[in-house]
C-alpha cells in the first residue's frame, strides 16, 4: 500500500491534488482560486490590449519622423555649408567662445501607461543667445538660421530617441502580458531594425 502512494505521489509532482468528494471549504477555495485566475486573465488581456494600441501609435509616429529626418539632416547641413562660405571664422568663432555650461539640457520625467512606466524628455534652454549683433549683413543672419535649424534638428533627435525606448520598454511589457508576438501588428519589423 506505501509504494502505491509513493507511485501517485510521483505521478502528480508539483501538482495539487483534490479530493475525489470535497468537503464544502475545499469547494470554496476552488471557486476562488478559479475567480482569481479569470480576473488576472481578464487584466492580462487589457493590458496587452492597451499596450498593442500604444504600439502601433509610437511605431506610426517612429515611421513619420524617421520618413522626415533625413530630409532635415540634409537640409541642416546645407545651411550649414552656406553659413561657413558666407562667414569662414565661424570655425574660430564656435571653438573660442565655447560655453563652460550645456545650453541645451534634456530634463526627464516618466508617465505610466498600462502598467508600464515610459520616459519623457523635455529639452531646456539654459543660454541666452550669445550674439546680440549677429543680424548684421548677411553671415550673421545665415549664422542665426544655422543655429536655429541645428536646434531643430537637436529637438527631433531627441524626441525620437524617447520614442525609441518608449517602444523597447512598451514592447518588452507587450511581451511579458501577451505570447502573441508583436509582429502581428503589422510594419514593426521594419521598425526593429532601426531600434
Amino acid at each position: 500500500m506505501a509504494d502505491k502512494d509513493e507511485d501517485d505521489n510521483a505521478e502528480t509532482a508539483g501538482k495539487t491534488r483534490f479530493p475525489v468528494l470535497p468537503s464544502l471549504i475545499s469547494l470554496q477555495q476552488m471557486r476562488n482560486r478559479l475567480l482569481t485566475a479569470q480576473s488576472g486573465r481578464r487584466l492580462m488581456q487589457w493590458s496587452a490590449l492597451a499596450t498593442g494600441a500604444e504600439l502601433r501609435k509610437i511605431a506610426k509616429e517612429l515611421a513619420v519622423q524617421y520618413a522626415a529626418f533625413s530630409e532635415q539632416v540634409a537640409d541642416a547641413f546645407i545651411v550649414l555649408a552656406r553659413c561657413r562660405y558666407f562667414f569662414p571664422n565661424m570655425n574660430r568663432m564656435v571653438i573660442e567662445n565655447f560655453p563652460k555650461i550645456a545650453c541645451v539640457t534634456v530634463g526627464r520625467t516618466t508617465k505610466s501607461i498600462a502598467g508600464c512606466r515610459i520616459a519623457l524628455f523635455a529639452i531646456e534652454d539654459n543660454c541666452p543667445d550669445s550674439y546680440p549683433l549677429l543680424g548684421i549683413g548677411q553671415g550673421g543672419e545665415l549664422v542665426a538660421e544655422a543655429k536655429k535649424t541645428w536646434h531643430e534638428l537637436l529637438r527631433k533627435m531627441i524626441y525620437i530617441e524617447q520614442l525609441r525606448s518608449n517602444y523597447r520598454s512598451l514592447e518588452e511589457s507587450h511581451d511579458a502580458t501577451n505570447k502573441m508576438p508583436i509582429e502581428e501588428f503589422g510594419h514593426t519589423n521594419n521598425l526593429r531594425e532601426l531600434i
